[in-house]
């Protein structure tokens, strides 16, 4: 049985209203927030969507997650898709059979607002905003990518103003520590920059496809723009010492 595998792990987070213009901003750092929630095909008893919400050291001091399972493989099986968390080491997607597909979104917002039972994120906006308009754009490392049979990972990228929102899609590739760049300018809609009181992220899995996710954080101009990288590597050279 082949699994998908996301996994997820960073940095200290900062509160939502309190960053500095031309300073990494640190979406989350999966280092805590556990959560372990599995959705399954409706024949095998479902239930095919599940939310997590969890606080943290991430961005806004919470984390919702709405995981969604979206098709089998034929003949149908009994597997479904993962989403986890795992404190203090990293947080995962996968999908347990070879034919499962499954999305996942992880959305910041207002600690305390919450998501009521199983369903799409819908939450309402943050008292306060952010200003991302001095950063180029985000920036996620992956250690890992199999893309399986079904090609590569969708990834959608959506910030929310009393603008409007902003939004975009990319996909990510087969390999190994793979650095991920989203441009803001790349993201198309009415929304504002300077004010940003939401942000989503949505991964979708093909059939087959398994990856690792280090992190998530904005990348500023300069040389500043290289650090997520080297201490994504620091990261991955740290794990490869503690299993030796």
């Amino acid at each position: 049985m082949r699994r998908s595998l996301i996994r997820f792990s960073a940095f200290a987070g900062l509160a939502f209203a309190a960053v500095s213009a031309n300073a990494i901003v640190i979406i989350d750092d999966f280092v805590d927030g556990d959560y372990n929630i599995t959705a399954r095909n409706p024949a095998f008893g479902g239930p095919t969507q599940l939310t997590a919400i969890r606080s943290g050291s991430m961005i806004t001091g919470e984390r919702d997650v709405f995981l969604e399972w979206l098709s089998s493989g034929t003949p149908p099986n009994p597997a479904g898709v993962n989403s986890i968390v795992s404190g203090g080491f990293s947080a995962s997607f996968y999908s347990e059979g070879s034919g499962e597909t499954g999305r996942v979104t992880l959305q910041y917002d207002a600690a305390g607002d919450e998501v009521d039972g199983p369903g799409p994120l819908t939450n309402t906006a943050l008292a306060t905003t952010i200003d991302l308009s001095a950063d180029l754009g985000f920036q996620f490392f992956f250690p890992f990518i199999n893309d399986g049979n079904g090609g590569p990972i969708q990834l959608e990228v959506r910030l929310y103003s009393a603008a409007g929102i902003l939004a975009g899609t990319s996909y990510v590739g087969q390999g190994t520590n793979v650095l991920h760049f989203v441009s803001f300018g790349s993201l198309a809609g009415p929304g504002d920059l300077t004010a940003i009181n939401r942000i989503e992220f949505t991964f979708t899995g093909q059939a087959g496809s398994d990856f690792t996710l280090d992190y998530i954080r904005t990348a500023v101009p300069g040389p500043a723009a290289l650090l997520p990288f080297a201490a994504g590597m620091l990261g991955v050279a740290r794990r490869r010492r503690n299993r030796r």
